[in-house]
């Protein structure tokens, strides 16, 4: 019987290993050529041989090869989907064969611990009180990084994601599922006493987890741009590190001294910890936008970002974090870095409403206020669109704000159009997802291995086609700087969203001068192009360098730049203005520029940098967004001052400020 069953098993061993060869001379041929194939193929037949030789039989394989070979498997035939998917244009042929082989792949290397599991489950099944008892320990730590924490961040932060609740919650769904498989495998195929420490372990280590991702991360942004560094936090590390310490010592006195109460603790706690959690979920699930179970189904497309009009345009180039003080030290020490700037007007007194791009940027474009208040930007948008203008806005993702701006924006587009293909790199959004996730659940010493500050859920999709995402980056945006007319008779108002020099910067003073040469260059191009004299060109920040990241300390007050040069404008000089213009003016401005704002408007579009003087006295709001301990939270410190930058860093240094939840 013995020597029948080693038979059988050999066989399925030999037409296993047959088949895999046959696979990687297919797949390795396909993808690199055919001298790759068949050494690849004949090399597996080899250790298939050398396996039969030794009896190694399935019935005996360890548990570690479950580990290695169904997540692989799982992940190879994923990736070779994925990539005959976006590989279409490659031949149809290419497309069927790549698309069989991956799938091939998934079944054959999910064969052994497949039949590995078989023999697993019988010995779960005798022990079926002990893995019910066990279970909810087991899905605790699985459970709060790929649920419950994913599902928190995507619906409570929704206005971040192009992906769509289901869209984004999939793949954390089939690793949570694969992770509680493996794991429930694995120690039931271990001894009774390991299996019992590990699962103490786990138990203990989901208590800290939970903890820490609901009561120890204040005051630390999330996803806000910020690297992480334990040493910029030494106090509250090293408190939160005696934290974890105190929990896990006082549980393992109680494991070691009374494990029987231990154990109805553990299971206890578990239980409550999953049901909350769940009760958390479907709060949330409630709560949230109807838009959050949705995919965004347009974007703002960047496949014409370097297209001009023939005739007029006005462009807006937006520099993130562009900075007043740094343009005042570069005009007085390097003057030269401006010669390309003699027809502008420089406003060295002017000031953003906020000092976040997440706030700035729909706050420009809509022409509000600190409290939401707008003017008519509907009428701004309608009467330049009825006027024969396109308006594109170009920025690495869509805005966010609540107050629907970007359907004016005429590169805001449906994403399914023709010629648009795009796929869900969900690999990425798996990736991410379980970064932040375990930022949030780990202590503050181990955060800084799994950054969270340069996660973008909206760079998970994968266009295929004539479009692209706008460039974002400064010299990418350099390197592909290339003007081309546009086809039609249209005039242009473009809106450039460019990186400047956002956080973090080795040396921001000269990251502001190379801001200005890539300025500098555009400004080139419009003239060999023919086009600067008619053009209406703005330089501008969308708001001051960010005071509560490195090099500044918190808090500090830091205006933007702005610069401006209308159409037909010329002078000998660049001219220094100290009126005090505000970021409720640029849309009015932009009429006055394009000569369609009209003497019955009266106020409806708030004023124009060209209604302020020097001289006036003007009230004005500030809006710090940084917390006052760390990082970044949703509630506003309101400055309100007159005069200059020097007023305003006396009411910051004074504290005389309002609070506000934005």
């Amino acid at each position: 019987m013995h020597s029948s069953t080693n038979r059988m098993y050999n066989i399925i061993l030999w037409i296993w290993g047959v088949l895999g060869a046959i696979l990687l001379v297919i797949t390795l041929s396909i993808y690199f050529n055919i001298g790759f194939g068949i050494p690849a193929g004949l090399l597996w037949l080899l250790v298939v041989y050398i396996v039969q030789n030794r009896e190694l039989i399935i019935k005996h394989i360890h548990p570690v090869l479950f580990f290695i070979f169904l997540p692989l498997s799982i992940y190879i035939g994923h990736r070779f989907n994925l990539f005959c998917i976006l590989s279409k244009d490659e031949g149809i042929i290419m497309y069927v064969i790549s698309y069989i082989c991956g799938s091939m792949l998934s079944l054959y290397l999910s064969f052994i611990p497949l039949l590995y599991v078989s023999f697993s489950l019988k010995r779960i099944g005798k022990n079926i009180s002990v893995f019910l008892k066990d279970f909810s320990i087991i899905i605790s730590i699985p459970f709060l990084l790929f649920i419950y924490l994913p599902t928190v961040n995507m619906l409570s932060n929704s206005d971040d994601y192009n992906l769509s609740y289901w869209q984004f919650i999939l793949p954390n769904v089939v690793l949570f599922i694969i992770i509680v498989f493996t794991m429930t495998i694995v120690l039931f195929s271990i001894n009774q006493k390991i299996r019992q420490i590990v699962v103490s372990l786990m138990f203990i280590a989901s208590v800290q987890m939970f903890i820490q991702s609901l009561f120890l991360n204040r005051n630390i942004g999330i996803i806000d741009g910020y690297i992480f560094k334990a040493s910029d936090h030494l106090k509250e590390s090293i408190i939160n590190s005696v934290i974890w310490l105190l929990i896990a010592i006082g549980l393992l006195i109680l494991l070691v001294y009374n494990s029987g109460v231990f154990n109805k603790i553990s299971t206890s706690i578990s239980n409550i910890f999953i049901v909350y959690q769940i009760i958390i979920i479907l709060i949330s699930m409630i709560k949230a936008p109807r838009f959050a179970f949705q995919m965004t189904n347009y974007c703002l497309l960047g496949d014409e970002q370097f297209v001009v009009s023939r005739d007029k345009n006005v462009i807006v180039l937006m520099f993130d974090s562009l900075d007043s003080t740094y343009a005042d030290e570069i005009y007085n020490n390097e003057n030269y870095i401006y010669d390309d700037f003699n027809d502008f007007t420089m406003y060295t007194n002017a000031c953003c409403v906020f000092d976040m791009t997440m706030d700035s940027l729909p706050q420009i474009m809509t022409g509000a206020t600190y409290d939401n208040k707008t003017v008519d930007y509907q009428a701004f948008y309608d009467r330049l669109h009825e006027n024969n203008y396109v308006i594109n806005f170009y920025n690495y993702e869509s805005l966010n704000n609540s107050i629907p701006v970007e359907e004016n924006f005429d590169n805001y587009k449906q994403n399914s159009y023709e010629n648009i293909r795009y796929k869900i790199d969900y690999d990425s959004v798996l990736y991410n997802s379980v970064r932040l996730s375990a930022f949030q659940a780990l202590p503050y010493v181990f955060k800084g291995s799994v950054n969270s500050g340069d996660i973008d859920f909206n760079s998970q999709i994968l266009y295929k086609g004539n479009n692209q995402k706008a460039i974002y980056d400064n010299y990418e945006f350099e390197d592909n700087m290339s003007l081309q007319l546009s086809e039609s008779d249209k005039n242009y108002i473009i809106f450039q969203h460019l990186d400047g020099i956002h956080f973090p910067k080795d040396d921001y003073y000269e990251a502001q001068k190379d801001c200005m040469e890539i300025a500098s260059e555009y400004i080139e191009k419009l003239k060999e192009a023919g086009l600067y004299d008619d053009a209406t060109i703005i330089i501008m920040a969308d708001h001051g360098l960010s005071d509560h990241k490195p090099p500044l300390t918190y808090p500090t007050a830091r205006l933007p730049l702005f610069m401006i040069k209308c159409a037909e404008e010329t002078h000998d000089d660049m001219i220094l203005n100290s009126a005090p213009i505000y970021y409720t003016d640029l849309l009015k401005t932009i009429l006055v520029c394009c000569d369609l704002y009209y003497p019955e408007d009266g106020n409806r579009f708030g004023l124009s940098i060209f209604d302020i003087a020097p001289d006036d006295k003007r009230e004005r709001v500030w809006c710090n967004s940084g917390s006052r301990d760390a990082g970044y939270d949703k509630e506003h410190y309101v400055y309100t001052f007159n005069g200059n930058i020097k007023d305003l860093s006396d009411k910051v240094k004074l504290d005389e400020y309002i609070t506000i939840d934005y």
